[in-house]
């Protein structure tokens, strides 16, 4: 017979795996955090920025390369794609190559 725990009890042992997993694998937890907290104010005053220029200002003949109209989205899905990438490697790739070299230079 199965005996399913409360969820509060349940989220209570998951936090406290977590917290071990962290002891034994030496990681800040917080700092883990923190790396992304502090992008995010940065990235909603770009987006609050961008957002009032382009209802603010005729960016009709502004454009560059494929898209000559700002005013206009992205027909071939180029920047939100370059956006994904680049927002990919900066949280998640180049902060595990970080980690490997520092766990490399660590080993030696």
């Amino acid at each position: 017979m199965k005996c399913d725990l409360p969820m509060r009890l349940k989220a209570y042992y998951y936090i406290r795996a977590i917290l071990k997993y962290s002891k034994d694998v030496n990681v800040n937890l917080f700092a883990f955090a923190a790396y992304n907290i502090v992008q995010l104010p940065i990235f909603l005053l770009m987006v609050m920025s961008i957002r009032k220029i382009a209802t603010e200002e005729d960016l009709t003949n502004k454009g560059i390369l494929w898209f000559p109209n700002l005013n206009e989205a992205d027909p071939y899905m180029i920047l939100p794609i370059i956006s994904v990438v680049v927002t990919y490697l900066n949280l998640g790739v180049i902060k595990y190559l970080k980690l490997k070299i520092q766990n490399i230079k660590i080993n030696f």
